[in-house]
């Protein structure tokens, strides 16, 4: 191989390199499983985790409410009043000069039951973050059937 195409082709290596670890910080991924929750189950309760600093059971209930769900908020791990769903999430946070949620899951269970309903994952990393309200906009679209009642769009 001539010095010239032994030098090219370093540089472009370099430069593939780079690219690559600059969109590795531009993840997105948001999955789901395929079954939502089904429109008739409007009675939901958002199980607050402990240790919550970041208000995220409020944030998923403020947007279950715009979309016209009856939602109740609590600690205990079963509602005090009859409930369609019950809703738990974990969420992680990360930080990059500010804190950011780097990552949002949610579990919806047939309140009577127990039974898995639907689950999602949204994961941002820095360079492509978003709100934790739009990040739990972005995922409740996924796991609740559209009813065209969410108010402010």
């Amino acid at each position: 191989m001539a010095p010239l195409q032994r030098i090219t082709s370093r540089w472009f290596w370099l430069w593939i390199s780079l690219v690559s670890i600059v969109l590795s910080g531009c993840a997105v991924d948001l999955t789901t499983s395929s079954k939502k929750v089904p429109p008739e189950m409007r009675r939901i309760y958002v199980q607050t985790v402990e240790g919550d600093g970041y208000n995220v059971d409020r944030i998923i209930a403020d947007q279950l409410k715009s979309r016209g769900y009856t939602v109740v908020v609590g600690a205990a791990a079963k509602p005090s009043e009859p409930m369609d769903v019950i809703l738990t999430y974990d969420d992680q946070w990360s930080w990059d000069i500010t804190p950011y949620l780097l990552k949002l899951t949610i579990k919806a269970r047939d309140a009577k039951s127990g039974k898995l309903i639907s689950v999602g994952e949204v994961r941002r990393t820095s360079m492509a973050r978003k709100s934790p309200d739009e990040m739990a906009d972005e995922l409740l679209n996924e796991l609740f059937t559209k009813t065209g009642k969410k108010s402010g769009s």
